[in-house]
């Protein structure tokens, strides 16, 4: 099997294959956290973008 070479300065996950199914990693609370906190930060720049129009 060939050794992938990385460019300098690229971000290594540590502990975790490389061939890691994506379900499984989103699964983990701290992915799961940071996945909610970012989709609510969407809904409130949605929110306030609503706000700013007349009705």
């Amino acid at each position: 099997m060939p050794s992938r070479v990385r460019p300098r300065g690229a971000i290594q996950a540590f502990g975790l294959p490389d061939n890691l199914q994506a379900g499984l990693v989103g699964r983990q609370p701290d992915v799961a956290a940071a996945r909610l906190t970012a989709e609510a930060a969407g809904k409130r720049i949605k929110a306030a973008k609503a706000d700013f129009y007349p009705t």
